[in-house]
């Protein structure tokens, strides 16, 4: 059993995270306590959580993110929409390669997706719309 004093109760060592840094192995505060701390911290920083996103899944830096940013007139890369300072942007990549191609709006980044990045299905997708006009 461990004393937990984030919410002041005993609850068995399984509840505590393993801390190779702490004396007795384990973190201070239990599991619960633990996520509820980061989930505030999170929420509080929505940046951290986003440059923490694109570093580890795209390995762009926040500088190099805002350098795409800046060179696409801060607007989708496809639309040409301002990009607002919301979670209405993706980082669009090529999936066999993983190279960052730019930053879209979830609605363009979307249709790349469901289109499979493939230029055939696009054009076949622009041929339909133009004989249907």
């Amino acid at each position: 059993m461990k004393h937990c004093p984030k919410c002041k109760t005993d609850k068995p060592l399984d509840q505590f995270y393993n801390c190779k840094s702490r004396k007795d192995g384990k973190t201070g505060h239990c599991k619960k306590c633990h996520y509820a701390a980061g989930k505030l911290w999170l929420d509080r920083h929505p940046e951290s959580r986003a440059e923490y996103h694109r570093r580890s899944l795209y390995k762009i830096e926040p500088e190099d993110y805002q350098r795409i940013l800046n060179k696409q007139g801060n607007c989708c890369g496809i639309c040409k929409e301002p990009l607002k300072k919301s979670r209405n942007w993706g980082v669009d990549h090529c999936h066999k390669t993983g190279k960052v191609r730019g930053v879209l709006c979830f609605q363009c980044n979307n249709g790349l997706g469901h289109f499979k990045d493939s230029v055939n299905l696009l054009r076949s997708g622009i041929d339909y719309l133009v004989s249907h006009l």
